[in-house]
């Protein structure tokens, strides 16, 4: 070994595993309060001095982050472990970035008062362990440094000890409001868990609607956005539009398709309470959200549902990110920020899509719950990956399990492994008392693991779902998994054998049609697209079919598409979506299939062992056996626009037929509770 790693290895040796443990010590000691913030403020040093270099965290270095131009959801302190060090994690899930930190741990963060992250580029930053990271009241710098990271309408969540002095909480009180931002909320439910309160605020800009301007550009394209999608409103009786300067928009449009006084403008909120209630047949929101802060919202949302007809369509139109952004912009929006407010006020979504300009989030939905009002009596308990729901919903894995087992009206209680200590779980779950335990993705395994003993034999009926291909770990799991759901065929006997247990099934991912669709708005400008791994290791095959159709057609590579990847599909007259190194696997798909059916797409790939019984090749999708094959579908297909349209039709039906989130969740129950040992999504 030589001297440089010999040096490196003492670093490792003494301050990843000695003063853990010494810290250990003296942390279950009365000394503790003191000396959490000594040892973080100590450790940052080291780092900030690169004493310690190797997990030292720089945004700065990774290439292509700025140009990814996607919301970050930052945490801070949320580790299993080492609770004293400032650990750092960022969503979205990356797959693309090479050596990028994001897609392998956290990292540490040596300077919270300076987080390297571009300026209005985070939606939402949480922070565990707040005051464990601050001595005295040293934080004022930090939280200034956060709200120039944050989005307008970002959330700042901050997490503490009850037990901290209330002089530090009163502190932090006056410095988020000289920082302008808004409590929104103090929740104290952990405090019978883990003694602990959050504060959530988010991110004011000061605006005077009674001096806003809106961009004559804006007007004009919101007018014309209208004018193209008039079908959605004409002849629908009573109309409402709410938005800033609404009536300048209607006049724009009297000359065009305007016909008589049914349509009728509100400025703000307050006009709202002069209509009684079920007045008005279609609603439109427009110019209005992006002004007013979350309560506002809220106000706004259930005056609409009162004066709106049951089951009625809203049309809600946002500029898509920064899009039109001025001084006074109070809030902005992304796919996944707008689903997740539609959600949180209990509207049941119909469709969401970017305009032609990719300027504009439309999105619609129904006056009535999607999570009924009345609950079953079987209560759920998920545990995954779920913070991605919302900023990856192309993902459709987490959205579509938690959207439906909502909408089937069971009782739920969500929580993303990465937020929480194996120990808290355990104890939400204790106080729930589920009588299913839904998991999913690797890093829950070892929470079982690490409880088997607890959950052994236990009533409550424990399901575990797992979409990669990867050996597993041998661990007697019998009598705790009690079924097991896989998305390659071959890993079956593999679970049944590493895990002992009997029930496990195959399990495709599924999707939300009313979230995932074609965009018929946008046109088709690319001959083929592409969007996922390009990583030689896993997917050396695919590189080089990559490599082939790069030779002999005009391929687009998209790169870290999370939400908007109906539209970028919906460019493309065929997708690629090959995992040739994965061919001899029976039954194996990723949810590319599924996405880009739904999207409507001519998707293309390589033939598996199984795929006939998904869908039929030149009816659904289309299928090549070897490279010669690919280049001859190719040729054939992008010459001919109707076979593409008649497969795209076909895949789209036959996604909402066989492959919808809610027949899918219905298919995992009945196999749980032993009604069904089949997949119903196979064709004949």
């Amino acid at each position: 070994m030589d001297a440089r790693k010999t040096k490196y290895s003492i670093k490792f040796i003494i301050f990843d595993y000695i003063f853990p443990l010494i810290y250990q010590k003296v942390y279950d000691s009365k000394f503790s309060k003191r000396f959490d913030s000594l040892i973080s403020l100590f450790y940052r040093i080291l780092f900030k001095s690169k004493i310690i270099t190797k997990k030292f965290f720089n945004l700065k270095g990774i290439s292509d982050i700025t140009s990814l131009k996607e919301f970050w959801i930052i945490r801070i302190g949320f580790i299993r472990y080492r609770n004293y060090l400032p650990y750092i994690q960022v969503d979205p899930f990356f797959t693309n970035l090479k050596n990028c930190f994001l897609a392998k741990k956290p990292f540490i963060c040596s300077k919270l008062d300076n987080i390297p992250l571009e300026s209005e580029s985070c939606q939402i930053i949480h922070i565990n362990h707040f005051f464990k990271y601050f001595n005295n009241l040293n934080f004022k710098k930090s939280v200034k440094n956060w709200y120039s990271k944050l989005i307008p309408g970002g959330k700042l969540k901050i997490q503490f000890e009850f037990k901290d002095d209330s002089k530090k909480v009163d502190n932090l009180k006056e410095v988020l409001n000289k920082n302008h931002f808004k409590i929104e909320c103090i929740d104290k439910y952990d405090l019978e868990i883990n003694d602990c309160i959050t504060i959530t605020a988010y991110k004011c800009i000061p605006v005077n609607t009674e001096t806003l301007k809106i961009p004559i550009r804006k007007l004009e394209d919101l007018t014309k956005l209208l004018e193209k999608n008039k079908d959605f409103f004409l002849d629908k009786g009573k109309v409402g539009i709410l938005g800033y300067d609404s009536t300048k928009i209607i006049n724009n449009l009297k000359n065009k398709i305007i016909t008589d006084n049914k349509i009728i403008h509100c400025n703000s909120s307050e006009d709202l309470l002069k209509f009684q209630s079920s007045f008005f047949d279609y609603f439109i929101i427009i110019n209005f959200f992006e002004y007013i802060d979350a309560s506002m919202m809220k106000t706004a949302c259930n005056e609409i549902k009162r004066i709106v007809k049951p089951n009625s369509e809203i049309l809600l139109i946002v500029p898509e990110k920064k899009y039109y952004k001025t001084s006074k912009t109070f809030n902005l929006f992304e796919k996944g920020i707008v689903v997740n407010m539609i959600d949180d006020m209990n509207f049941k979504i119909k469709s969401i899509y970017l305009s032609t300009s990719l300027n504009f989030i439309l999105t619609t939905f129904y006056n009535k719950t999607y999570k009924p009002l009345k609950k079953k009596d079987v209560k759920i308990a998920l545990i995954g990956n779920y913070t991605l729901r919302y900023s990856y919903l192309m993902n459709a894995r987490w959205d579509s399990q938690a959207r439906a087992i909502e909408s089937l009206g069971y009782e739920t209680l969500i929580l993303d492994i990465k937020d929480h200590s194996f120990e808290y779980i355990l104890n939400r779950l204790q106080l729930f008392k589920p009588n299913i335990l839904w998991l999913g993705g690797k890093l829950i395994i070892n929470f079982l693991r690490k409880f088997n003993t607890i959950f052994r034999n236990s009533e409550i009926k424990i399901l575990y779902w797992i979409w990669d291909i990867r050996k597993p770990i041998k661990f007697d799991f019998k009598n705790i998994i009690d079924t097991m759901l896989v998305t390659t065929k071959n890993d079956i006997p593999i679970y049944q054998e590493f895990f002992n247990i009997r029930k496990v099934f195959w399990m495709p991912a599924s999707i939300m049609p009313e979230i995932i669709n074609r965009n018929n708005n946008i046109k088709e400008i690319y001959d083929i697209g592409f969007a996922g791994s390009l990583d030689k290791t896993f997917h050396g095959k695919r590189t080089k079919l990559i490599e082939i159709i790069k030779r002999n057609f005009n391929i687009v590579l998209f790169k870290n598409i999370y939400n908007n990847l109906p539209e970028h599909y919906s460019m493309c007259k065929i997708v690629f979506g090959g995992s040739p190194d994965k061919k001899d696997h029976e039954l194996y798909s990723s949810n590319r299939i599924y996405v880009a059916m739904a999207c409507g797409c001519c998707f293309l790939t390589n033939y598996f062992k199984g795929l006939e019984r998904l869908a039929i090749n030149k009816k659904h999708v289309l299928w090549f056996n070897n490279s010669e094959e690919l280049v001859s579908v190719l040729r054939k297909y992008l010459s001919d626009d109707l076979l593409r349209e008649k497969i795209k039709l076909n895949a789209y039906k036959l996604c909402i037929e066989k492959h919808n989130y809610i027949d899918r969740i219905l298919n995992i129950l009945d196999l749980l509770y032993d009604k069904s040992d089949e997949f119903y999504g196979f064709i004949n």
